[in-house]
């Protein structure tokens, strides 16, 4: 087992994801099952007697990878890169795009939305990976493409701290291939990651009655009723068309063969399904205050709603005793996922962490926090607030971050300079200040339905707890 290297992590934490016999990780309910496998190992974290899975180390190329749709609209176990420009206005000569932090990397890629929306999933991109090769190319501009692979019409600066370097397409054979799959008994069902060199990833649990995979509900706002739910991962959310001649009943887009349609409502925070009809291409809009017919769009009629007891009960799960636990949803004998994906729950601070490599060496879990506090109290913009809004479902994490940039950069995850402070009370406040480009603090007055909170002082980096993080 050898130490993660820092900068390595930082791209772990980023993913929306050896040689000898397979060997199963963590098993039990209370644990995602992750198996590794001849070439794929996993990156785990350990602390106070729990682990928890942060993604895979492909050992054969030496990078860190999760599982993505491949160009070839396979899923494969791609590294996370520097985006791929070009050279040239036909966009014909690839080159990364390396930032102060990454000119030493090794791959860059390309997200391109797929003709088939449906492939993957719905917001799925493909994406073509490409290998830095030898020098560095001496260029000030460069030009992009954007996801229909269209290319810029006129070119891009480059940053002062970036670099441009020739690269050239990589097969997607060179990474390994998964294939979702899902597997188990009964209605709750999980999917899997199954990879061609036999390691396997949980990704969502599976309902059998819907045909389709779920997720764990909320609890509190959007909370279905007293019970953790396992609700449709990928449910239609409407459309503007309809079913009848008349245009009196509304049709869901129905596009991926969805069978449930979602409803929620922000102002209560609250949530509902309904069954879906069987998919027609036959519907009708409304164009110009008529009623006209159709037949571009997958639509369904939107039927009966479904209560909550329509969908499968899961419930939270706790190993551990000490200050570290892992937390996960379990199902039928399964676990299907975590409250926070790939993260431990700190029982003293009492918010889900997540391992970082912080300034001084080692890594210790710190806060997971849902916004940067961009905002400040003063006209000098010294005393940092995080502006919400009063409408928001839930009460949000209890710790914010402040980026605090040094000079010279030092490089790393969380780099130096990222401090973490918690959330304290509402300010009467109706105005704030922001920084802009230059550098000069500006008064912005908040919204109707925003409001500012103070924060606390600065965390040590000793407030948190250590974590060991390896490839095993």
């Amino acid at each position: 087992m050898r130490p993660l290297r820092p900068w390595l992590l930082a791209i772990v934490l980023l993913l929306a994801y050896g040689c000898g016999a397979s060997a199963a990780l963590f098993p039990g309910p209370d644990d995602l099952e992750v198996t590794a496998g001849q070439r794929l190992r996993p990156i785990v974290a350990r602390a106070d007697g729990v682990a928890v899975f942060l993604g895979w180390h492909d050992t054969l190329l030496d990078v860190d990878c999760g599982f993505r749709l491949g160009a070839d609209l396979e899923w494969r176990c791609l590294p996370v890169v520097w985006r791929v420009v070009f050279l040239d206005a036909a966009c014909e000569q690839p080159a990364l795009r390396l930032g102060e932090c990454g000119h030493d990397d090794r791959y860059g890629g390309l997200a391109t939305d797929p003709e088939d929306r449906c492939i993957g999933g719905i917001g799925d991109a493909f994406h073509q990976l490409y290998e830095r090769q030898p020098g560095i190319v001496e260029a000030t501009t460069y030009y992009d493409v954007d996801r229909t692979g269209v290319c810029t019409a006129t070119p891009v600066d480059l940053e002062p701290d970036e670099i441009l370097v020739p690269a050239a397409p990589v097969p997607m054979e060179t990474f390994v291939r998964s294939e979702p799959t899902v597997v188990g008994t009964g209605r709750l069902r999980r999917v899997e990651h199954v990879a061609e060199d036999g390691a396997r990833e949980p990704i969502a649990g599976y309902d059998t009655d819907l045909a389709q995979a779920c997720i764990p509900s909320s609890f509190g706002p959007w909370a279905l009723d007293a019970e953790i739910r396992c609700v449709p991962e990928r449910p239609s959310y409407g459309s503007s068309r309809f079913v009848d001649a008349s245009c009196t009943q509304p049709a869901a887009s129905a596009t991926c063969g969805e069978t449930v349609l979602e409803e929620h409502d922000a102002e209560t925070c609250t949530r509902r399904f309904f069954a879906l009809g069987a998919p027609t291409t036959s519907s009708y809009e409304v164009d110009g205050g008529t009623c006209q017919a159709v037949s571009d769009l997958a639509v369904a009629a939107i039927g009966e709603e479904l209560p909550a007891s329509s969908f499968p009960p899961v419930s939270l799960t706790t190993k551990g005793d000490e200050r570290l636990q892992v937390r996960s949803y379990t199902g039928n004998g399964v676990s299907i996922g975590q409250p926070q994906r790939r993260s431990l729950f700190d029982r003293e601070l009492d918010t889900d962490c997540e391992p970082a490599a912080l300034e001084g060496g080692g890594y210790r879990c710190v806060p997971r926090a849902s916004a940067r506090a961009k905002a400040f109290a003063d006209e000098a913009c010294t005393e940092p607030v995080i502006v919400t809004r009063t409408n928001a479902c839930g009460d949000g994490n209890p710790f914010t971050y402040v980026w605090e940039r040094p000079e010279p950069r030092v490089c790393g995850f969380p780099a130096t300079g990222l401090v973490f402070r918690r959330v304290l009370d509402p300010l009467t406040a109706t105005t704030v200040h922001t920084l802009d480009d230059q550098g000069g603090c500006l008064p912005r007055p908040l919204e109707a339905d925003e409001v500012a909170q103070s924060l606390a002082a600065p965390e040590l980096a000793d407030a948190f707890p250590e974590v060991t993080v390896a490839i095993e």
